[in-house]
């Protein structure tokens, strides 16, 4: 069950995030000394990899206070990434989803992949995938938290499993293939600097195909404002409840930023008391379709969606266009 605010953020994407692989080794034992026997090495334990967390004493201060998970240095929104669907699949099923669906209907799809750069949990790839079954779709994840739930998507479908590749990619500079038919950029941008974002445009007008679409989906505002922490949602799963809490500021350190702040709080059956609190925060540069328009060099069409949904809508490059977009400036926006 899940019942939501009016206002709601654009459909998210993230930042670059780190990407490491764990190798599992075990260190070999020093060298025996000569006509001695190499003692049997020790199998190696679980807890000589993940070791125990440290449990706090029963009479340390805040010893019974709910767990709370700040920010940390991954990627934002791997840290609330366990509950992104719980909205998220809500907006996309009732505004995103329908419209690009209707759009892409009839759209040529031969000379190239769709690509869903910052797919997140995979919703608006699965939803295009239904409406065109002959779709290829290249979905870009950053994100590990967030990845995690589009792969078991994609992976649990024989359908979506044979058609779309999933990769860790990130805007500017991600691989993409020669020509692509469609890019989808929903709650991409705004996380890109002047300079990412030229790059960005660079490439998508280099690769994208002669009548190819670009599908962007903003933020509700335009400049820098001050958003109050709102509940926007709650939602229900067995015996929990889940509030999600949004907000955001001006960046004090940069100017034409925004610092936004998501919330999850997690209560058991009807209980008052929080139980686990997690907080997610990242960076966004506020912006309108006209200033998309004079960075992509591309022109534009809004998208019929929903009242209160996020603002949708469709860039086509001309046929004369130069493939290289005009420079992006730090103010373009202001």
């Amino acid at each position: 069950m899940l019942s939501t605010g009016s206002a709601q953020p654009s459909s998210r994407a993230p930042t670059p995030c780190a990407r490491a692989s764990t190798t599992w080794q075990c260190a070999a034992s020093p060298a025996a000394p000569r006509g001695q026997r190499r003692a049997t090495p020790r199998p190696l334990a679980v807890s000589d990899v993940f070791p125990a967390p440290e449990q706090p004493r029963a009479d340390a201060p805040g010893a019974d206070a709910p767990r709370t998970r700040a920010p940390s240095s991954a990627s934002p929104y791997t840290p609330s990434a366990e509950f992104f669907d719980l909205v998220a699949a809500e907006h996309t099923a009732t505004a995103s989803a329908p419209a690009i669906a209707a759009l892409l209907t009839d759209a040529d799809l031969s000379s190239g992949p769709v690509v869903d750069i910052g797919a997140g949990t995979g919703l608006v790839t699965e939803a295009v995938a239904r409406a065109r079954p002959d779709a290829e779709i290249l979905a870009c994840e950053p994100a590990a938290g967030m990845r995690a739930v589009l792969t078991s998507r994609v992976f649990s479908d024989p359908d979506l499993r044979s058609r779309v590749t999933v990769t860790d990619d990130a805007a500017p500079d991600l691989d993409l293939p020669d020509r692509v038919s469609v890019v989808l950029l929903c709650g991409v941008l705004g996380h890109l600097d002047a300079d990412g974002r030229a790059r960005l445009w660079r490439r998508l007008n280099r690769r994208l195909a002669p009548g190819g679409l670009v599908v962007v989906e903003l933020m509700q505002f335009e400049e820098p404002l001050t958003l109050p922490e709102t509940r926007l949602a709650t939602a229900t799963a067995g015996r929990q409840r889940y509030e999600w809490s949004f907000g955001g500021a001006p960046d004090e350190t940069e100017d034409g930023v925004m610092r936004l702040h998501s919330t999850w709080r997690v209560y058991r059956d009807d209980a008052t008391e929080v139980e686990r609190e997690v907080h997610d925060s990242y960076r966004w540069t506020p912006f309108g379709l006209k200033d998309v328009v004079a960075e992509s060099g591309m022109t534009a069409r809004a998208l019929p969606t929903r009242p209160g949904a996020p603002p949708l809508a469709v860039l086509t490059r001309a046929p004369d266009a130069p493939n290289t977009p005009a420079p992006v400036s730090a103010s373009t926006h202001g």
